[in-house]
């Protein structure tokens, strides 16, 4: 009765923090935001979605982003729901379905509850909700994927029901993860951890041993049978936990891309990662190369030398010219980063779309993949034939320039910069100041407020009164926190060296295993984060929010409490 009463009472925690977390931003509102390339884009392709009409009539936005978040966006306005409201609720029952797969490794139910009320009132609980943008459904989405490669591991032994749950969670959420944002290679890394556990605790199954030991010993029959069975039913769940998510995925990307082709005549997720297109960038990055310019993709001199060589590319030149020294699209990377003579990171791929459609190549989707598809021949053969310097560094894409050695050096500095950031809450002190003076514009929420749902008014709740309090309380636990992950990691570092400290890495050590998962999942968006901050362009705060709920569940697995207790910090105290 005391061990019941003590689980329930940690479950009526997390229950009251999660409860008191949605009542507290229950009237915030939301912002649709002016935002043709965002917010507005996947309002409008919500807005065809609900009309029958896939994602509208095709132009050189109309497959620009993947219609994931605005294909939730339309299920919201078909149920009625406030969309600020539905983006809340998601992540905080996110935050439950990970509360109750640390359950399943055995976390002590503290832990659980701290990893409650700290993801419950994180900014991340409240500010993305405000907005149309998909940082405020991907991190709930991404929480339930880990949350479910947590329950995985945490009940891969005990081959019932609970393990068929996590695996539905599991493959669900990774597809729509996936699918929904076009970074999604950063998630490879925690894939590959999950993998190689589950291939782990296929490899050393006890029961395995048992087997073989009857078969040595001529144990009974029977035994043999049930271990044999036992065995061949862990294996495929096993197996399960990697095959299905990889078959969930690949049936989303093809049914969006059979739609795609259905309705514009290519079968394509978005034009992003349209052949045609994906070449041209290719080797208009592989001009100009001679010279370092993060931050470019495409320089000024690499246009001259593409009109040079591709009579198609040069088709462009009248309106790319006027883009330049401040004007047209130079200006956002004029005003945000000081570059104003030449076209800065991700805005190059809206220029050359934008100078594409003015001449009319957007007119059909097969007619600009094969207007790019010429380009990317054209340049190809000027570089084969020497009219032209091209570079044969492959990194060259889209968003940035071929990495040159030097540039290492600058995705580290990067990384320190976006781990301080992602500590110390980056550039939220003015965010949240702001939120209360930032009004809906009343034609946008008059237009879509059967996408949003949302009534008229716009309280000041408790979130926007004490932002700056919370602000504070959560900086001071991630340093702490950040402060005691390094150290744990030296010290336990430097006890493996000397041997005083093995790592378990066997069914016995699921936690580590955890550990592990949730360190792949923060290192890797960091390291793309980075990529993205010293080669593309600034990164913001809000790319880092994905991963603040790992970031919790890490602090409070690690941290010992009491202080005056023995421990290591890898041990685990309860």
């Amino acid at each position: 009765m005391t061990i019941s009463y003590k689980i329930n009472g940690w479950v009526w925690i997390c229950f009251f923090s999660l409860l008191l977390s949605i009542s507290l931003q229950w009237n915030t509102g939301i912002i649709p935001l002016d935002g043709p390339h965002d917010s507005l884009n996947y309002l409008n392709m919500a807005e065809s979605i609900l009309r029958d009409e896939w994602l509208g009539d095709y132009n050189q936005m109309a497959l620009i982003r993947s219609p994931v978040y605005s294909m939730l966006l339309a299920f919201n306005g078909a149920m009625g729901w406030a969309l600020q409201r539905m983006q809340a609720i998601a992540y905080l029952l996110s935050v439950g379905l990970l509360a109750v797969a640390l359950k399943t490794i055995d976390m002590a139910g503290w832990r659980i509850a701290a990893v409650c009320i700290l993801c419950s009132f994180h900014f991340v609980a409240w500010i993305p909700c405000r907005f149309v943008a998909t940082e405020a459904l991907y991190t709930p989405v991404i929480t339930i994927a880990l949350a479910g490669a947590i329950g995985v591991i945490g009940s891969v032994k005990r081959c019932g029901y609970p393990m068929g749950f996590w695996l539905m969670m599991l493959f669900i959420s990774a597809a729509v993860a996936w699918r929904m944002r076009d970074e999604s290679i950063w998630m490879i890394p925690a894939a590959v951890v999950f993998s190689v556990y589950l291939l782990w605790e296929m490899r050393s199954d006890k029961n395995r041993q048992k087997l073989d030991h009857e078969r040595e010993t001529g144990g009974f029959r029977n035994q043999i049978s049930f271990f044999r069975g036992k065995r061949w039913k862990q294996w495929g769940l096993g197996m399960a936990g990697i095959g299905l998510p990889c078959l969930c995925v690949f049936a989303l990307t093809v049914w969006i891309q059979q739609q795609n082709l259905r309705y514009y005549g290519i079968p394509v997720v978005t034009e992003l990662a349209e052949p045609g297109f994906q070449s041209a960038f290719k080797w208009l990055t592989k001009l100009d190369s001679e010279i370092h310019h993060p931050y470019v993709p495409v320089t000024r001199k690499a246009i001259s030398d593409a009109c040079q060589v591709s009579p198609n590319f040069e088709l462009l030149q009248p309106y790319l010219s006027r883009q330049f020294d401040g004007a047209g699209w130079s200006r956002f990377g004029c005003d945000y980063m000081g570059i104003c003579n030449e076209l800065a990171g991700g805005w190059t791929v809206w220029v050359i779309r934008d100078a594409a459609a003015s001449i009319g190549m957007h007119d059909t989707a097969d007619k600009a993949a094969g207007f790019y598809r010429d380009i990317a021949r054209d340049i190809e053969r000027g570089c084969s034939a020497g009219t032209v310097a091209c570079t044969r560094n492959p990194t060259g894409n889209m968003l940035a320039p071929p990495m040159k050695w030097i540039d290492i050096f600058r995705v580290l500095k990067s990384g320190v910069k976006m781990i301080w950031m992602t500590i110390w809450l980056g550039d939220l002190p003015g965010t949240y100041h702001h939120m209360d003076a930032q009004k809906p514009s009343a034609e946008l929420s008059t237009r879509y407020q059967f996408i949003t749902g949302e009534p008229n008014n716009h309280e000041r709740t408790f979130f926007i009164r004490y932002g700056g309090v919370l602000l504070w309380i959560f900086r001071m636990v991630q340093t702490i926190g950040g402060l005691w992950i390094l150290a744990s990691g030296l010290i336990n570092g430097i006890r493996w060296i000397r041997g005083h400290s093995k790592i378990s890495i066997n069914s016995n050590g699921k936690r580590h295993w955890v550990i592990v998962l949730l360190i792949a999942v923060i290192i890797s968006r960091l390291a793309i984060v980075s990529y993205i901050d010293a080669m593309s362009y600034w990164a913001q705060l809000r790319y880092m929010l994905v991963i603040y709920p790992a970031l919790m569940t890490l602090i409070c697995l690690l941290l010992p409490f009491p202080l005056v207790q023995r421990f290591h910090p890898l041990s685990f105290p309860r």
